[in-house]
């Protein structure tokens, strides 16, 4: 009787679509073993606490920002024990920008880059051709179009605020957390104004707007033709998009040419679970899944691999209407946000502060800021009160 590996991923065409398009072939060439996929919401990827999933998959799909939780739980396998079995060697030295590495936390590898992906601009070149614009290069720039032209941006919780931690990078901030600031008082208000002024050109319908809500209107409404950052999605640029979609155009973030820093890093982990009860089968299916060739089967399907040849593969970027070719400056210079114990919190809460900010400007930008601090400082000791270190 075969093993059964069940592993979870989110529910959208990029996470599942490659993943499955290679799991039968896997499970044909090991019938000792069979790997098995179930999926949760996008909200739930973002926010569902890493340890209950890990009770419940072998093998469990993860935002980074996770990892310090994860760590701190105990409910994830160090993948360092595996290295040599899943090659982790050249796992980082093939790694898509910081994929692989924003899944390395306090000397261990928790997760392996499944899925890689950053905050980029995106274009609907139709609609930039009939106003006669060109993508703007500067974040000063960025503003003149939005107020010329419009633009979106997503600002539902917690978008907003991995815009703001874009423009802080782009700005020459440190955006790790690492500090008891999490921005450079200096940067921090700059920053936070120009979010103001780019949430100010965009429709009221982008209060609501993830990622996945702002590129599905730009790709079936005339409404938005350009956004200067949005979690990149592959789905709008292949060609083989569903019926009724336009074709999306992904570029460099504005800012980015000169930049010390670049836009906020995402993606999606694969680990294994530390209540696992075959842990060799799910190194086997892992290695396979993250195996060079299997990558860029995987992109070609609709995936987003975290290994750079993938992306690099000239058959994967036809089969995906150029999206890696627009996307790879950004991806290579992309910053990792905070992954301490207990960042989810500041992530939430600042989503809200500022969805709030972007709805209603009211309060002076020092002021905001002091409440993302204030916000940043109560996660990081909510996450040390967890460990007992406080």
């Amino acid at each position: 009787m075969a093993t059964v590996v069940r592993g979870l991923t989110w529910d959208h065409p990029r996470a599942w679509q490659g993943l499955l398009a290679v799991t039968d072939a896997f499970n044909k060439s090991r019938p000792d073993i069979e790997l098995r996929w179930e999926r949760h919401s996008l909200r739930g990827f973002e926010a569902a606490p890493i340890e209950q999933i890990a009770q419940q998959f072998d093998l469990v799909t993860f935002d980074h920002p996770f990892v310090g939780d994860a760590v701190q739980a105990g409910c994830l396998l160090d993948l360092s024990e595996f290295s040599s079995q899943l090659d982790l060697a050249a796992l980082a030295s093939d790694s898509a920008g910081a994929s692989h590495h924003t899944y390395a936390y306090e000397n261990g590898q928790w997760a392996l880059a499944v899925d890689a992906a950053c905050q980029t601009a995106v274009a609907r070149p139709d609609l930039l051709a009939a106003a006669k614009a060109a993508p703007p290069e500067s974040l000063e720039d960025a503003v003149r179009f939005g107020e010329r032209h419009g633009l979106g941006l997503a600002l539902a919780v917690p978008h907003a605020f991995m815009n703001y931690l874009t423009i802080c990078s782009l700005l020459g901030a440190d955006i790790s957390g690492s500090g008891d600031r999490l921005i450079d008082p200096d940067v921090a208000p700059a920053a936070l104004e120009l979010h103001r002024r780019l949430a100010a050109c965009t429709p009221r319908a982008a209060l609501s707007w993830s990622s996945i809500g702002l590129l599905q209107a730009m790709a079936t409404t005339d409404e938005v033709a350009w956004s200067p950052m949005v979690f990149c999605f592959n789905t709008y640029a292949r060609p083989d998009r569903s019926a009724g979609l336009r074709k999306l155009e992904f570029l460099d973030v504005p800012g980015l040419r000169g930049a010390r820093g670049g836009p906020v890093i995402g993606g999606a982990g694969l680990a294994i679970s530390a209540f696992c009860k075959n842990a060799d089968a799910a190194v086997t299916a892992l290695g396979y899944l993250l195996s060079g060739s299997v990558q860029i089967e995987i992109a070609r399907a609709g995936g987003q691999p975290g290994r750079a040849s993938a992306w690099l593969d000239e058959s994967a970027d036809a089969a995906n209407g150029s999206f890696f070719t627009g996307c790879w400056n950004s991806l290579s210079k992309a910053s990792i946000r905070p992954r301490y114990p207990g960042y989810i919190g500041l992530q939430e809460e600042a989503g809200k502060i500022l969805l709030d900010d972007a709805s209603s400007p009211g309060l002076p930008a020092r002021a905001v800021v002091d409440r993302i601090e204030a916000a940043h400082r109560k996660a990081r000791q909510n996450g040390m009160r967890r460990d007992g270190s406080s």
